[in-house]
């Protein structure tokens, strides 16, 4: 399921990555109504393709590389939260919501507060608007439920749990394996909320 993932992301990336740096003054008014009118505006377009198209590179080699995927998924992570924190602060916004569980860490530090702590702290140094004053809050409003607390709540807002999966080795159809740690701790929280597992697993052999 890493492996799917991260080819997804780095495939979905490339046209955007063109769109944005390919022909900046053709495509650029056409797709987001934006003028390019001189040669450094065209420049920084052409650069931020660059860096769209190096980061896919990189998450292709993490797909492939399995020591290189729990990497490969924690700058995929800031990728998203960065690209967030550059939209908040176009909309002047001062909150930023992430779903993060430490519960979920099983090897991956971005699900840990402190990783949250250390990027807000950043933000809050990186963009004008903090910088200003006006300062950034990163909310984890799931940051320490446990999978209990986070299915009953689902459970309340009507999440239909057939059609979610937590595994990270999924196979084509879906199903999970039902033997990773996070297919262990979902199993386990179905156990805890006393809320039947509807997850479909895959048929394990038998020796």
């Amino acid at each position: 399921m890493v492996k799917i993932y991260l080819l997804f992301i780095a495939i979905s990336l490339v046209p955007v990555a063109l769109s944005y740096g390919a022909d900046p003054a053709g495509m650029l008014p056409k797709l987001l109504k934006f003028n390019v009118d001189t040669s450094n505006e065209r420049q920084v377009f052409r650069a931020l393709m660059c860096l769209y198209l190096a980061s896919s590179a990189s998450w292709v080699i993490a797909a492939l590389t399995p020591e290189w995927q729990i990497a490969g998924l924690i700058w995929a992570v800031l990728f998203m939260l960065s690209l967030a924190l550059a939209w908040a602060e176009v909309l002047e916004s001062r909150h930023l919501f992430f779903g993060a569980n430490a519960v979920d860490y099983s090897g991956y530090p971005d699900c840990r507060p402190e990783f949250m702590h250390a990027y807000e702290a950043m933000a809050n140094l990186a963009t004008r608007a903090a910088v200003e004053g006006n300062r950034l809050v990163l909310h984890t409003p799931i940051i320490e439920h446990s999978k209990a607390d986070i299915i009953r709540l689902g459970v309340a807002l009507g999440v239909d749990y057939a059609l979610t999966v937590s595994c990270y080795q999924a196979d084509d159809d879906g199903r999970a394996c039902g033997v990773c740690d996070s297919c262990r701790l979902r199993k386990a929280g179905f156990v805890a909320a006393k809320v039947e597992d509807p997850t479909r697993y895959q048929a394990r052999k038998r020796c």
